[in-house]
């Protein structure tokens, strides 16, 4: 650690050496920085490898696995927020497409984003993915992550932490129809008009519409109303 910064500081360039991986006796190393810094600190990166006594054991490697995508990412590769309540690919229908996406984000590993190609642009990626797409994700973080057993256990480490449970967090993001406000009535029991605002921070969605609206009611227009 303290030999890379040091190089960093005096080539004037940004040096990041990835974490060991098992079964891999190399490390990728990534510099960024001005062409002739560049130059600079690859020399020395060079040279120091070259006068390395253990060099002549390593000149040829001969690799047989197979690593997931995002293995170099180190600690990056797990789930960003590993508490972020689990969702039961049989609940998934109860949620927007936005909603999904974030919660991919948040709970699938890095790997299974890189594999679906679920990072990037979340407004594009909310344009090119369909649902089956999406499912199929889901449903593969819901395995990887332990289903019930896993969500069980979140939600003990979640209570450690003073958080609510799992399913009473998702209660309150979800897109039940139970959940929409209806409109009031007139006094001779017909419909009015009038629409009662949708609580702070629901995301609408129409029906049969797979993309969610981009409209989330903001705080003061739910006041206001």
């Amino acid at each position: 650690g303290d030999a890379v910064r040091a190089l960093a500081a005096a080539t004037d360039t940004r040096i990041n050496v990835s974490p060991r991986v098992d079964a891999i006796q190399e490390r990728l190393v990534l510099i960024g920085g001005t062409y002739s810094c560049l130059l600079d600190a690859m020399h020395q990166i060079v040279e120091n490898i070259q006068s390395d006594t253990h060099l002549q054991e390593h000149l040829c490697l001969t690799y047989n696995v197979e690593l997931p995508l995002g293995a170099w990412a180190g600690t990056r590769s797990a789930p960003a927020d590993p508490l972020y309540p689990l969702i039961d690919p049989c609940e998934m229908n109860r949620f927007t497409k936005k909603n999904l996406i974030a919660y991919l984000h948040k709970a699938a590993p890095r790997e299974l984003l890189l594999r679906h190609k679920i990072l990037g642009s979340f407004k594009n990626i909310v344009k090119s993915k369909c649902l089956s797409e999406m499912s199929e994700a889901i449903k593969e973080t819901w395995m990887i992550r332990g289903g019930e057993d896993g969500r069980r256990q979140q939600d003990i480490e979640r209570a450690a932490k003073g958080m609510p449970p799992g399913e009473e967090f998702l209660r309150e993001h979800r897109n039940d129809s139970s959940q929409t406000p209806k409109k009031p009535q007139r006094a001779g029991g017909s419909e009015s008009s009038v629409v009662e605002p949708l609580p702070v921070g629901f995301v609408a969605r129409a029906a049969g519409d797979d993309d969610a609206s981009d409209n989330v009611v903001d705080e003061h227009a739910a006041a206001a109303a």
